[in-house]
C-alpha cells in the first residue's frame, strides 16, 4: 500500500466511525485526514519529480561521457604532476607524458619527467610528480 492509498484508507476509516464534525474531536480528526490527503499528494508529486531529475541526470551523465571520450579517448590515461617551481598542477595525456619533458604553462619552467616515476593513483588519475 502507497502513502496515498494508507491515507484513503483512513479517511475511510473516519468516515465508517461517524464522527460529528461539528465536535471539537470531529474537526480534529477531520483536519487531521485533511492533512494526511495533502502531504501524500505532495509526496507522491516529489518521488514523481525526483524520478524525472534522476533521469534527467543519467542523461547528463552519459552526455559528459561521451565528451569525455570525445577529448580524451575511451581508453586513454591522464596523468597528473605538480610543477615544483610554482606548485601548478598539470594534466598529460599519454601523447604529452611520451615526450617526456615540457614547459609549465603556469610559469614556463622547464619540466622533464618519466612515465616509469609515475604511479597510478586510487582515483584512477596517475599519481603526482614532482
Amino acid at each position: 500500500m502507497n502513502i496515498t492509498e494508507k491515507a484513503a484508507y483512513l479517511k475511510g476509516l473516519y468516515d465508517g466511525m461517524k464522527f460529528d464534525s461539528n465536535t471539537d474531536e470531529g474537526r480534529l480528526f477531520t483536519s487531521i485526514i485533511d492533512l494526511l490527503s495533502d502531504l501524500s499528494g505532495a509526496v507522491t508529486t516529489l518521488d514523481d519529480e525526483i524520478g524525472e531529475i534522476g533521469d534527467e541526470l543519467d542523461e547528463l551523465s552519459d552526455d559528459v561521457s561521451a565528451i569525455e571520450d570525445e577529448l580524451y579517448g575511451e581508453d586513454e590515461d591522464v596523468y597528473r604532476l605538480v610543477c615544483p617551481a610554482c606548485g601548478e598542477k598539470i594534466y598529460l595525456d599519454d601523447e604529452m607524458a611520451e615526450k617526456g619533458e615540457m614547459e609549465c604553462p603556469a610559469c614556463g619552467e622547464s619540466l622533464e619527467f618519466d612515465l616509469s616515476d609515475l604511479e597510478e593513483g586510487e582515483d584512477g588519475d596517475e599519481g603526482d610528480e614532482e
